[in-house]
């Protein structure tokens, strides 16, 4: 609009001064050359003020323009990112539930096969008084094959002497003992919690542990419950 306004008081401007020039065209025809050069800068001057009000005014719009243009680009932005945000983090979701999945279906499963006292005489029967060597659990696995077992107690109070706490190589279907042994007096008495620990790596070679709680179960045998199976 400034713009339109511009070139109109431009035309109406010069025609004004060529219509002035046109009835004094006897007395403009003797001037020199500098006073031509006097009287196109007279006539111009004004022009150019006024389009200098007219180009700061203009300018002003662009610049709002290009302001209200930029708010709407950083809108766009800022919701494309939060979307790329929101899938990503959905992907990657995806991507830690897959290798969970992966990761669980790859683990071994492992019950209590039997658990019992350990005595000094191999194969006679428990008496009254007898002093028993320990107790004995006899875990077994299937599903999956695993490597490099260890085994360790945690949270016990009875002293025990961990046997066959380490272990190369278990096949799945095959079971593992694992020898309790007593170093105090009557400790086939007690009913104290523990816990058995045990570390591995799965046939990916993934570290992976679990936890069992342990309930001695009156004089002969110990009872087992998994707590937990997770990735280390």
């Amino acid at each position: 609009m400034r713009v339109r306004i511009g070139i109109y008081l431009t035309i109406g401007w010069v025609i004004g001064w060529a219509i002035l020039l046109g009835f004094n065209w006897d007395t403009a025809r003797l001037m020199r050359f500098n006073e031509w050069g006097d009287f196109f800068a007279g006539v111009s001057g004004p022009l150019a003020l006024a389009w200098l009000v007219v180009g700061y005014f203009q300018q002003g719009e662009e610049l709002q323009k290009n302001t209200t243009a930029l708010g709407k680009q950083e809108e766009a932005l800022l919701e494309q990112v939060a979307w790329l945000k929101k899938d990503f983090d959905l992907t990657v979701s995806n991507h830690h539930t897959e290798m969970q999945l992966d990761w669980e279906n790859h683990q071994p499963v492992i019950i209590l096969e039997d658990s019992n006292l350990i005595y000094h005489t191999p194969g006679t029967l428990p008496k009254e008084g007898d002093n028993y060597k320990g107790q004995f659990i006899n875990l077994i696995s299937s599903k999956h094959n695993i490597k490099d077992i260890s085994f360790k107690l945690e949270h016990y109070s009875n002293e025990y002497l961990l046997e066959n706490d380490t272990l190369a190589h278990w096949p799945a279907d095959n079971s593992h003992k694992i020898n309790l042994l007593f170093t105090g007096e009557s400790q086939h008495m007690k009913k104290d919690l523990f816990q058995l620990h045990m570390t591995y790596f799965d046939t990916k070679g993934r570290k992976g542990r679990m936890v069992w709680e342990c309930t001695p179960n009156g004089k002969m045998s110990i009872a087992i419950a998994l707590l937990s199976m997770d990735r280390v």
